[in-house]
This record gives C-alpha cells, structure tokens and sequence, in this order.
C-alpha cells in the first residue's frame, strides 16, 4: 500500500516528467504499485483515502459486536457462550471470543450487579 505522502510525491514527480522506474527508485514503491495508484488517482480517487481492496467480509459486523457488548455490559449475558447462543448463532464460538476480546471484554464471566 501506498502511503498518502508517496501518493503526493508520485503526483509532483510525474507532473515534473519523472517515470515510474526514476520514482519507485526514490520512494521506495515497486513500479507496479505506483502505476495502480497512478491509475486510481486519476479515476478520481482521493489521495488520502486509503484504496478499500474486495475481500471476505466480516461475520460479526460492528452494530451486531456493538449489541453483544451492550448486552454483557447490561448484565442480560455472562460469557461468550451465551452471546453465541443468542445474538450470534451464525459465527464461530473462537470468533465471538476474539470479537469480545477485540472489544475489551475477552477472559472474564461477568459479574451480577446488584438491584439497587
């Protein structure tokens, strides 16, 4: 990835006439990488936006980690287990784990809070 600054100095170079081996010798960026950005900047891409790249999405999305973590913290579920059970039946218990943990909450039952 290149970083926003080398997007910068990309631009000035090749306004300058520097080619895409002259840079990637200073920058310290294969040819390759800079051509993509090159490429992606003018189609309209903002130079300090990272580019997203397509992958595998998430199985816990933020709003549904964001639910588990309000619920634990509310004293609705304990552990892991029952956030598994109940609000993500569709991710893997290692994954609701990491997810919790990921969130501050990992390695702990919580603790019943008392009626006041």
């Amino acid at each position: 990835m290149v970083s926003p600054g080398k997007k910068a100095v990309l631009l000035y170079a090749r306004s300058r006439g520097d080619t895409f081996q002259e840079i990637a010798g200073y920058t310290n960026c294969s040819v390759s990488a800079l051509r993509y950005n090159m490429k992606k900047i003018q189609d309209g891409a903002d130079i300090k936006e990272p580019i997203h790249r397509a992958g595998r999405p998430h199985v816990i999305t933020p709003e549904q980690l964001a639910e588990a973590v309000r619920k634990v913290d509310g004293d609705e579920l304990m552990d892991g287990a029952q956030v598994k059970q109940l609000v993500l039946p569709h991710a893997g218990a290692s994954t609701v784990r990491r997810a919790l943990r990921g969130a501050g909450l990992g390695g702990y039952m919580a603790r019943k809070k008392p009626l006041i």
